[in-house]
């Protein structure tokens, strides 16, 4: 039997949502964040807290799964002879990132790096940098690793590039190279959570105007937006505090929220609509 009370009010958040998204447009839609997506937010923001105790699906008492280690080290060995680059001199191959560490989150993958001599090829490392990090994005296209449900990427890079992971492991010598610490520097949760809303509205509003004016909107402004992003990742994160900034926490909400991604796909929508012929 239908209940008449139950329904008004059903019908009354519906209408509230639509009203809230509605407004998505408005002057001030930058500065907060749609009704509909407040509750996403506040999980994305939670996620990526930092956390009191190594990921227990790879640690054990401070020391890396041995499993985990042997299958890490094959993959690795598989990456360079792959990669083209198994003639360079393999200085080191490291575990290191937030599963190093005790920033970890519900998507954090594991990476693992192997630390070569470019010099071969060239003592520019600059252009090794762009080099290496093509080579490892492409390869980590190809492949789907995982190692207890958790995504593993490899990357290649020149022994003399800093190291900038809270954890380092060495694989080969199954070690700390540079044992993370538990954070003592909690950021407040308000704090991340004020400024992923503010990213998170400002999204939003971008995608409403490019809505409401498809063909008069600059398509850049998507990319401005991801672009923005990551250099208030660098600003507000590495170079002040590091990964445990305000900066960081933030990005890493956003990009597993997945608003990285909808800028891109909203800025290739744009531009095919813009300039692409039927």
């Amino acid at each position: 039997m239908n209940n008449p009370i139950r329904n008004l009010f059903t019908l009354a958040l519906l209408l509230v949502a639509v009203l809230s998204i509605g407004c998505a447009s408005s002057p001030d839609s930058h500065s907060r964040t749609p009704l509909a997506d407040a509750q996403k937010i506040e999980t994305l923001v939670d996620d990526v807290q930092a956390r009191n105790t190594l990921h227990p699906d790879l640690w054990q008492e401070g020391k890396l799964d041995p499993l985990v280690r042997e299958r890490l080290l094959k993959m690795a060995e598989l990456f360079l002879l792959d990669t083209g680059f198994g003639n360079l001199d393999v200085k080191e191959i490291v575990f290191a990132g937030s599963m190093a560490g005790y920033l970890y989150h519900s998507q954090s993958d594991i990476d693992v790096h192997v630390s070569v001599d470019g010099s071969p090829i060239t003592t520019d490392l600059k252009l090794l940098f762009q080099l290496f990090n093509a080579r490892s994005d492409d390869w980590n296209g190809d492949y789907e690793l995982r190692v207890r449900d958790h995504e593993v990427e490899l990357f290649i890079l020149d022994y003399r590039s800093p190291e900038g992971s809270d954890g380092v492991y060495s694989l080969r010598e199954d070690r700390w190279i540079k044992e993370p610490k538990p954070p003592t520097n909690i950021v407040g949760r308000d704090v991340v959570l004020a400024d992923v809303t503010r990213y998170a509205g400002e999204f939003e509003s971008l995608r409403a105007r490019f809505k409401a004016n498809p063909q008069s909107f600059d398509c850049r402004e998507f990319k401005l937006y991801r672009r923005a992003l990551k250099d208030y990742r660098a600003k507000q994160g590495f170079q002040k505090s590091g990964e445990h900034s305000v900066g960081n926490l933030a990005y890493k909400a956003l990009r597993n929220g997945g608003y990285l991604k909808a800028a891109k796909a909203e800025q290739g929508r744009c531009f095919a609509l813009q300039y692409n012929v039927e």
